[in-house]
């Protein structure tokens, strides 16, 4: 089983999240029919994924979308920026999500086994399965919340 896993690509995703409402249609024929999304806070998020790449950051979340999180969750985001998104009046607060980066955090959580997992694959370490992985976030979630 681990020898088929490896055989597996790896998905590299860096998500843009943004709060906002959507209208949902399905456009297509009788043969196909694909779901589509329209709002502008569709678009927020749509840009705000494209500048993961020139952020280099692993996940930007916007201001609308970091105001809903939990209070513990509020914690471990750190602004980064402020930008004028093409079609909006207003600036945008971008976040990003400081788990396992940042100077301060990574020298806290140094012992996190979920840390340790994040940082052997950044490196190119072989990939665990779905099982691995979750135990893992476990116990990094433990040490953790003991620092």
């Amino acid at each position: 089983m681990t020898s088929l896993l490896r055989l597996l690509p790896v998905i590299n995703a860096l998500p843009g999240l943004h709060f906002g409402w959507a209208i949902e249609g399905a456009i297509g024929s009788s043969m196909k029919i694909d779901a589509s999304y329209l709002s502008p806070h569709v678009n927020t998020a749509a840009r705000l994924e494209a500048a993961t790449k020139q952020f280099k950051s692993p996940i930007l979340m916007s201001g609308d979308f970091v105001a809903r999180l939990s209070e513990s969750n509020k914690t471990l985001c750190r602004k980064i920026d402020s930008v004028f998104l093409v079609g909006k009046a207003e600036s945008t607060a971008l976040f990003t999500w400081d788990f396992w980066t940042g100077p301060n955090l990574e020298a806290n959580h140094t012992l996190s086994p979920l840390c340790k997992l994040a940082a052997d694959a950044r490196e190119g370490a072989p990939h665990v399965s779905a099982y691995e992985y979750c135990a893992k976030f476990e116990d990094g979630e433990k040490v953790w919340r003991a620092c």
